[in-house]
């Protein structure tokens, strides 16, 4: 005669044959592959911003499209206004700024090495700035971002 299990025990053996399965099998291991990581520098942007004039120009020589198109403007502010000043002088200005997402302008400081006539040069390239066209937005990975920028302007000046 078989080996009998009372029915009221039944799902107490079944729970230990599926224990003892589940214990005797072994685990399948996928092999994953490998992936080169490459580590993404949030410091350094793929594309520069574009404005008006750098459009047609190659994405390599950007960069230095961009630098000059901005030192440029600036500099025709402050020649525009032809200012008189009573005594010569030289000045290293570096100017700092960001270039939004959405490719808007946003002046953050400037800094000045001499304090001679600092007021009135910042007044001018805080309106050089607001002149500043929206322009294509910097770009890392496909997708625009947010990119600070320092420019640097030297001015020197002789008594007329």
């Amino acid at each position: 005669m078989p080996f009998q299990i009372p029915f009221k025990y039944s799902y107490l053996y079944i729970i230990v044959v599926l224990a003892w399965f589940l214990a005797s099998c072994k685990p399948i291991k996928k092999e994953i592959p490998k992936q080169e990581i490459t580590p993404i520098n949030f410091n350094k942007i793929d594309l520069y911003p574009v404005l008006p004039e750098c459009k047609k120009i190659a994405p390599r020589l950007q960069k230095a499209c961009f630098y000059t198109a901005i030192s440029k403007r600036i500099k025709q502010k402050l020649g525009v206004n032809k200012l008189k000043f009573k005594t010569p002088f030289k000045d290293s200005i570096s100017v700092l700024f960001v270039i939004d997402t959405i490719g808007k302008s946003k002046l953050i400081s400037i800094t000045h090495q001499s304090e001679i006539y600092k007021d009135t040069l910042d007044f001018f390239i805080k309106e050089s700035f607001k002149s500043l066209p929206v322009m294509q937005p910097a770009v890392k990975m496909g997708i625009p971002v947010s990119a600070q920028f320092t420019v640097p302007i030297v001015i020197s000046t002789k008594t007329d």
